[in-house]
Order: C-alpha cells, then structure tokens, then sequence
C-alpha cells in the first residue's frame, strides 16, 4: 500500500456505541458553542487586519472641486 492511500482511505465515521447521558450531551454542546465562537473570533480578527491594511494601503484620496457648469 502507497502512504496516500491510507491517508486518503475513506473512514467510518465515529458512532458512539452508547447513548450520551445528559450531561455528556451538555459538555459536547458547550465544546461545539465554544470552538464556533473561537472560529467567529478569528474571522472578525482577519476581517478587522485586512480592513486596516487596506487603510494603510490605499489612503483616502482627496475629493476634486466640482466645476460650476
């Protein structure tokens, strides 16, 4: 067998084999909630780079005079 093929093998996907009590529901909830909340705070903090690198890029052009007519 080549590496990429058992890097690349299709995997089962993980069933618990017994139910989860409420607690564990709980705990595995509260770790989803947290890990999307890190996930959202990392793409505001990006965001918030990129806008301010493109402050610093392209500074704010001064408007022309509009010619009476």
């Amino acid at each position: 067998m080549r590496l990429h093929e058992l890097t690349t093998a299709p995997r089962a996907p993980k069933v618990p084999t017994t139910p989860q009590t409420p607690d564990q529901m709980r705990v595995a909830t509260l770790k989803a909630t947290k890990d999307r909340a890190a996930t959202a705070l990392q793409a505001e903090r990006e965001r918030q780079r990129r806008t301010k690198a493109l402050k610093v890029l392209n500074p704010a052009r001064p408007l022309k005079p509009i010619a009476p007519g």
